[in-house]
């Protein structure tokens, strides 16, 4: 948990071209969710690591991120809704359409791994 002082570093924008999250601190960007929560997780914030103890919880917490940054985020994009309507004239029933099968797909792994890591 980041406190108020470090809280200041910790503004999500949007980087208007191409509409990607970042984070910006000192003056400088940080792009990409996996490079947002390493930084984050060096800050100099008193309650250790952001991600668990053990080799194996930690494993698992990276495996996740980056399934959910990689497999499911890029379907919540702007850019994507605007490629498939714009460059593919896919009609809106159709992107979301095209949206809610690869979310459910998404969701679907994503459950099924946090049960198996719950019973191991």
């Amino acid at each position: 948990k980041l406190d108020s002082r470090q809280l200041h570093h910790a503004v999500t924008l949007l980087d208007e071209p191409i509409l990607r999250p970042y984070l910006e601190a000192d003056g400088k960007r940080v792009h990409s969710p996996g490079a947002i929560f390493n930084f984050c997780n060096e800050l100099p914030h008193g309650t250790g690591s952001l991600l668990p103890e053990s080799v194996a919880a930690r494993t698992q917490a990276r495996r996740l991120a980056t399934f959910c940054s990689t497999e499911i985020a890029p379907f919540g994009f702007y850019r994507v809704d605007r490629f498939l309507a714009d460059e593919l004239k896919v009609p809106k029933a159709g992107r979301d359409k095209w949206t809610k099968h690869w979310l459910t797909q998404g969701f679907t792994y994503l459950e099924e791994a946090l049960r198996e890591a719950r019973d191991d």
